[in-house]
């Protein structure tokens, strides 16, 4: 699969084989391999271990910040090895983290320690309450055409009209709940997060333009811009 001569990271691997024997981890000796979620198993005198916490585990995250009380020896390694607080890159990505409260976590610190500014993660207004609530009904109606409309509108209301489908697939009609099903997985595939990952995208763009500038502090705990 790879030949390491290094330290590194397998993370949710699975294996292809081409021939018999290319379906495994060939490290050097004394490579320290670190497995997550694999399955592929650490084969020869690789020294094979296995994350407790994900980098994107929010008690990893608030571990990092320093409002989680210490983990596992190796997420300490992790952290204080890659210097995660003021990792730039690292809290950028989590912006697009499907928890809403990373999201915020990860771009409360980004403005902390760097002199850019964070624009909203999140869409700028709901949907119509009365728009979203006819639409639910009309997802009962007896014409297949007014419950396909119905289910078309409440799709394009993108994640803020996520809920209510949610509550009419615990409560609603077996015509409600059937659309409504449709509805949820359309949504969720629909990238409910696109902001976050535009914002995301946008920060990653500044950080390689203005990279090469950037000073780190200690006394203050930020970056600053110098010329």
């Amino acid at each position: 699969m790879i030949r390491a001569g290094f330290p590194c990271v397998f993370d949710r691997c699975t294996g292809h084989a081409t021939n018999r024997n290319s379906n495994r981890i060939s490290p050097y000796t004394g490579s320290t391999i670190l497995l997550r979620d694999h399955q592929i198993p650490a084969l020869g005198r690789a020294i094979g271990s296995e994350f407790k916490y994900d980098v994107d585990d929010p008690r990893f995250v608030n571990f990092v910040l320093g409002t989680q009380e210490e983990l596992d020896t190796r997420s300490t390694e992790i952290s204080k090895t890659l210097q995660l607080k003021r990792h730039s890159k690292y809290w950028i990505g989590l912006l697009r983290h499907n928890d809403p409260d990373i999201r915020k976590l990860a771009g409360d610190h980004v403005e902390a320690i760097l002199p850019v500014e964070v624009r909203t993660l999140e869409p700028d207004s709901d949907a119509p309450n009365k728009e979203i609530e006819l639409a639910i009904k009309e997802l009962d109606s007896p014409k297949f055409r007014v419950r396909k409309a119905a289910r078309n509108r409440l799709s394009q209301f993108g994640s803020s009209a996520l809920k209510p489908p949610q509550e009419v697939v615990k409560s609603g009609s077996p015509e409600q709940r059937a659309s409504a099903i449709k509805i949820v997985k359309r949504l969720l595939l629909l990238d409910s997060n696109l902001a976050a990952d535009v914002e995301c995208g946008r920060l990653l763009n500044w950080l390689e333009d203005n990279e090469a500038k950037l000073s780190w502090n200690d006394a203050t705990g930020k970056y600053a811009l110098v010329n």
